[in-house]
């Protein structure tokens, strides 16, 4: 249960808020006055989404060709200030990847699960798991060897 916490609440945010955007549409600065949202940031040039982590912002997801990011108003208004477009997200651009961790303690499962992945499958040292790429952020900078097994979760788990 605890595991699904993080996948339920990014759910939410994107249904909260007092006015929806459609999906690939702009986002205007009221739209957050009802609280956190997340939004798409189209990019060309990776880069782009490096220098928004340094900067502090919360990206769930780096894709090529845009950055998924948890903004407030304050950081709403910090990204209209960089120039950069705020789309409405849509669920097909919240990417999980699978992935593959191998701990060196089994102690260390607790830390990987607190980082807030959905965890699959553990044999022996290697951990099988969901995960956006927040969470792989902070599973490296744990100083985990992360391994992405798949770019996208769902190509695993769609019916053809």
């Amino acid at each position: 249960m605890k595991r699904f916490i993080p996948l339920l609440l990014l759910l939410v945010f994107i249904a909260c808020g007092q006015k929806q955007e459609k999906a690939g549409r702009p986002v205007s600065m009221e739209a957050f006055s009802s609280g956190p949202k997340l939004v798409k940031i189209p990019v060309t040039d990776p880069a782009r989404i490096d220098s928004l982590i340094s900067k502090g912002f919360e990206v769930i997801v780096a894709e090529t060709g845009y950055a998924v990011v948890r903004l407030d108003s304050e950081g709403a208004q910090a990204v209209n200030a960089m120039s950069l477009n705020m789309q409405a997200v849509q669920e097909t651009e919240l990417v999980q990847r699978l992935i593959r961790v191998v701990m060196s303690d089994p102690a260390d499962l607790q830390n990987i699960g607190n980082t807030g992945v959905d965890i699959w499958e553990v044999k022996g040292d290697t951990v099988i798991a969901q995960a956006y790429d927040i969470y792989i952020r902070k599973i490296k900078a744990a100083g985990f060897p992360v391994e992405i097994i798949e770019q996208d979760v769902r190509n695993l788990t769609q019916k053809p």
